[in-house]
C-alpha cells in the first residue's frame, strides 16, 4: 500500500527520506536564555545599586593615596611612605636608619675593594700568567705534595682552588696541595735540568700548612735584589726537590724560575722548605 504525502508516495510505516538517503532535518537545539544583567564579575546590573567599601578598605585607599603623595614630594619607596602614613614609623626614625644602612654597605664597599687590591696586589703576576695559561688553553703539569702530577689546561681559577682538565675530565683541586707546575711542552727539557731530590728532606714528609705563621718565608728584600741582578737562587720544596734558576717575577704566593734558556716553573710559596741566594 502506498500513501500520498507532501514528499510523493512512501510505502506505509518508512519515514520521509528513508530509502531515497535524504537528509534527515536537523534536530531542534534549546537556546539558553540571556542571564540576567550582573550575573557575572565585571558586569553589574545598569539598574542594582553598587555596594558601598567597606570602612576598612576605604581606610586603606586613602592611605594608599597620601602614601603616593608622600613617595613622590620626598622621592622615597612607595612601601615606606604607607608605613610613615600608616604610622609604624615616623619620616625622621626612617632617615636615621637608613642614613645607617648606607654608611654600613660604604663600609662593605671599601673593605671589599681594599681586599681586592690587596689579593692583585699579593697575586701579582701570577694571576696574569695563569689567566693566559687558561685563555690559551695551554697544557700544563702540576708537582703535587703527595707525589702526584696533574696534567691538562687550566679552565678555572679561585683564590684556593684551580679548575685542571677540559670537558668531562675537569676537576677541582686545592692549590695547597701544589708545589710547582710548568708547561708541558718543556717537560723534556727540564728533566734534564732539575737536580736529583735532597733525601734528607724527603725523608722529613713535610706537607704544606694551612697556618702561614709557621710556613717558610721568603725573604722579599733578597729575593728582590736577586730578580733585578739576574743572579742564581736555589729554592727547595718541601719534596726534597731542588729548583736553580733565575726568576722572572714573583709575588707573596707564587715565584717563577727561569730553569734553562726556555724552560721555566711556576712553584708555590707555601711549599718552599728554603731558599738561598748564590754568590
Amino acid at each position: 500500500m502506498f500513501r500520498k504525502g507532501p514528499i510523493g508516495r512512501q510505502p506505509d510505516g518508512e519515514k520521509p527520506g528513508a530509502r531515497s538517503g535524504g537528509a534527515r532535518p536537523a534536530p531542534r537545539v534549546a537556546v539558553p536564555s540571556r542571564p540576567p544583567a550582573g550575573r557575572y564579575p565585571g558586569r553589574p546590573a545598569s539598574s542594582a545599586p553598587r555596594r558601598p567599601p567597606s570602612p576598612r578598605r576605604a581606610q586603606q585607599e586613602r592611605l594608599r593615596q597620601q602614601a603616593r603623595e608622600f613617595s613622590r614630594q620626598y622621592q622615597i619607596p612607595e612601601d615606606v611612605a604607607f608605613q610613615i602614613v600608616r604610622g609604624d614609623f615616623t619620616f625622621k626614625d626612617w632617615m636615621e636608619r637608613h642614613q645607617v644602612a648606607m654608611e654600613k654597605r660604604d663600609k662593605r664597599q671599601v673593605i671589599e675593594h681594599e681586599r681586592k687590591v690587596l689579593r692583585a696586589r699579593n697575586e701579582g703576576m701570577a694571576r696574569q700568567y695563569f689567566l693566559k695559561q687558561k685563555k690559551n688553553k695551554e697544557p700544563m703539569v702540576f708537582v703535587r705534595a703527595d707525589g702526584t702530577e696533574l696534567e691538562g689546561p687550566v679552565t678555572g681559577i679561585l683564590p684556593y682552588h684551580f679548575y685542571v682538565g677540559d670537558g668531562p675530565e675537569q676537576q677541582q683541586y686545592e692549590k695547597l696541595s701544589m708545589l710547582y707546575c710548568y708547561k708541558k711542552e718543556h717537560e723534556d727539557e727540564l728533566k734534564t735540568v732539575l737536580a736529583p731530590r735532597d733525601p734528607a728532606v724527603h725523608q722529613m714528609g713535610l706537607e704544606p700548612s694551612r697556618d702561614r705563621t709557621v710556613r717558610y718565608q721568603v725573604p722579599e728584600a733578597e729575593l728582590k735584589a736577586c730578580t733585578d741582578g739576574k743572579r742564581k737562587v736555589v729554592f727547595v720544596m718541601q719534596n726534597g726537590q731542588t729548583l736553580s734558576g733565575t726568576v722572572d717575577w714573583y709575588s707573596k704566593f707564587n715565584v717563577k724560575l727561569r730553569l734553562a734558556q726556555d724552560a721555566s716553573v711556576v712553584l708555590f710559596t707555601h711549599a718552599v722548605h728554603a731558599f738561598r741566594a748564590t754568590r
